[in-house]
């Protein structure tokens, strides 16, 4: 049995539900039980606990990749703000819907900023 699917561009994603905001001073990172190929611009995710495996396209896979390599969630939007011509208000909708569906499917785990000193 195939067990497949996309993010963002999902037939079953449903508009009405309500994106949860993150703190974006949080950073994300990949969980051990995830394996990530990337394939030129693009991305396969296998999550092992589900056995369920994911594509992502180029989009997909850049705020994949700043969201984890940025030192936090507001950064990588930045760094997609260089890379994107998009207005800013559109890409955190976005990006924050992503952060979200990865989240859910246990793709990423969001770290909670270090205490300020």
């Amino acid at each position: 049995m195939e067990r497949r699917a996309n993010l963002l561009n999902t037939p079953d994603r449903n508009p009405e539900k309500q994106t949860v905001m993150v703190d974006l001073r949080c950073c994300a990172t990949i969980p051990s039980h995830l394996i990530v190929r990337y394939i030129a611009d693009e991305a396969v995710l296998l999550n092992l606990l589900t056995e369920r495996y994911y594509t992502l396209d180029s989009v997909s896979c850049s705020m994949l990749r700043q969201s984890t390599r940025c030192a936090s969630l507001a950064q990588a939007i930045e760094a997609l703000l260089d890379e994107y011509e998009v207005e800013r208000e559109r890409l955190v909708e976005d990006f924050t819907t992503f952060i979200n569906q990865l989240c859910e499917a246990g793709l990423i785990e969001i770290v909670p900023p270090p205490p300020l000193q």
